[in-house]
């Protein structure tokens, strides 16, 4: 059991990584200047590093209680699992969907 526990949380990091990835992409997609995509491309990765930072850290001092905490993060990852969809990774989007909602499950098992 301490072994699929650890590789949960390989997971559950990996799909953060993803997640910060994705709203990447997404901000610096399309027909913009530079300064168009400088916004979004780096503002929305680091909006939602320095929410989950605060909100969903481990050792975070104003770490949301376990629902709120889980409903934080799910919406995150289909946000992010939305925009890739609309970059036309569908096959990715869904995957990672997937993969977010069997990781939120687990996070209920394990916390």
């Amino acid at each position: 059991m301490q072994l699929i526990k650890v590789i949960h949380q390989l997971i559950a990091f990996l799909l953060e990584i993803a997640m910060l990835i994705s709203l990447g992409m997404w901000g610096f997609h399309g027909d913009k200047s530079i300064f168009e995509k400088l916004l979004p491309g780096l503002g929305l990765p680091i909006l939602a590093a320095v929410l989950w930072g605060i909100l969903a850290a481990p050792k975070s001092g104003y770490r949301l209680d376990l629902p709120y905490r889980l409903l934080f993060s799910f919406a995150l990852f289909c946000l992010a699992a939305f925009l890739l969809y609309r970059l036309g990774h569908t096959t990715l989007a869904l995957t990672f969907a997937g993969v977010a909602i069997i990781s939120t499950l687990l996070e209920l098992v394990f916390d």
